[in-house]
């Protein structure tokens, strides 16, 4: 089932410094991870984009959006994602985070009604800012944080409306947090993804 009212935004700009590779090109049994992402939760989306700087990325049905600017960072590829998005609502996901489900991006999806400008899991008392519903209403804040050179993705939720998503909530649905899973190191692909 599409959601029409939210595009999917995957950020594959990252150095990759601690993984030794780039992280869009991991394979998880013979598939990228964002290969992964998209079919995994793809189709929940009518509109699909990918977030990077120096690469191609084809697929069918993929847009690019290039971050042009000079901050390197998640953030300003959420920016260029809802500038780019022709919707209101984006869900954004890092390309390291294979693990997500259809279940957990619907609950995060539903918990965005109601005004929320973002709409944030939490874990272990910690924002999970890269697995979140942004809407366009964030384009002012975020632009103005990075001009000031706030590079940290949670630095402009004090200038917006933050709705979080509990670790209990979370947990409802998917109960060992496999949405929640980060690919940073080598050691996280051999934990994480055996026998991949």
């Amino acid at each position: 089932m599409t959601l029409p009212e939210a595009s999917l935004l995957i950020l594959a700009g990252g150095d990759s410094r601690r993984m030794g590779i780039p992280k869009h090109t991991i394979r998880i049994s013979g598939a990228t991870t964002v290969d992964v992402i998209l079919d995994g939760i793809g189709p929940l989306f009518g509109t699909r984009m990918i977030a990077a700087r120096d690469f191609g990325v084809s697929r069918p049905g993929l847009l690019q959006v290039l971050d042009s600017g000079t901050r390197r960072c998640p953030l300003a590829g959420i920016l260029a994602g809802l500038q780019a998005s022709p919707v209101e609502k984006v869900f954004v996901i890092a390309c390291d985070m294979p693990f997500v489900t259809r279940e957990t991006a619907r609950l995060l999806l539903e918990k965005s009604a109601g005004g929320a400008d973002v709409t944030v899991p939490m874990a272990g008392g910690f924002y999970e800012p890269l697995l979140a519903v942004y809407t366009r209403s964030c384009i002012g804040a975020i632009a103005d944080h990075l001009d000031r050179g706030h590079l940290k993705t949670t630095d402009f939720y004090g200038s917006v409306r933050v709705r979080t998503v509990s670790e209990e909530e979370m947990r409802e649905i998917d109960p060992g947090l496999g949405s929640l899973v980060n690919l940073n190191t080598p050691r996280d692909l051999r934990e994480h993804c055996r026998p991949c």
